[in-house]
């Protein structure tokens, strides 16, 4: 499991790198529609959930 979460507004962003880098397991990728270029402005709240259940997971990573 990667330790890097990219965080999006929507999945149009994405382009072709994204994409194959996300399938390969390089990164963890969240949506978070419907927000615009400034996510933890407009959804902060979600952007706070995100990283909690984020930091959760790695944490039951480590030996």
């Amino acid at each position: 499991m990667s330790g890097e979460t990219l965080l999006f507004p929507g999945i149009e962003r994405l382009d072709r790198d994204l994409t194959i880098g996300q399938m390969q397991g390089r990164f963890m990728m969240q949506v978070l529609p419907p927000s615009g270029h400034a996510v933890q402005e407009n959804k902060p709240e979600k952007l706070s959930t995100n990283f909690h259940h984020s930091s959760l997971k790695q944490a039951n990573c480590v030996p």
